[in-house]
């Protein structure tokens, strides 16, 4: 095989990968399962590549994980204590359709839309936030990803 071959043959592989990633749901192009919107928190694994100007875009997945749990620890002690409260604050209705969101995430987790939410408990808070990048994105994540990124929290 020439070495023009392999150039084109490689450049053909990362034109396609190109395309394949630009079909991804934005939320997952930018390692960010709950599409925490941009803001001038330095979050710890925050992608140096800042090609989004309205999302987060982090390194790898984990840390988008990481910063929904400081983000509803953050809630909880600005007194959003409910499901139903979180979600309504993290995704308010003039860009959701946030009573279905509550709905299907409740039916997801099985905490009841008017149930407190224990942020010290990573189990249930890493459940919580699974089911959101569920809502989010779509399946593209597993349980196993959320609760390393609430143990990094």
């Amino acid at each position: 095989m020439t070495l023009k071959a392999v150039l084109i043959f490689i450049g053909a592989g990362g034109l396609t990968y190109m395309l394949y990633r630009a079909t991804l749901p934005r939320g997952v192009r930018n390692n960010n399962p709950l599409n925490i919107r941009d803001s001038s928190n330095n979050w710890e694994g925050k992608s140096a590549l800042n090609r989004d100007k309205e999302f987060e875009e982090f390194k790898h997945p984990v840390y988008g994980f990481r910063a929904g749990a400081r983000i509803f620890r953050s809630y909880s002690r600005q007194g959003y204590k409910t499901l139903s409260q979180m979600i309504y604050r993290f995704a308010p209705d003039n860009e959701n359709d946030t009573a279905l969101y509550v709905q299907q995430v409740s039916q997801w987790t099985g905490i009841a839309p008017n149930q407190t939410i224990d942020v010290n408990d990573n189990d249930q808070l890493a459940h919580l936030l699974y089911a959101m990048s569920r809502k989010e994105v779509g399946n593209y994540y597993g349980l196993s990803m959320a609760q390393q990124g609430v143990a990094m929290a």
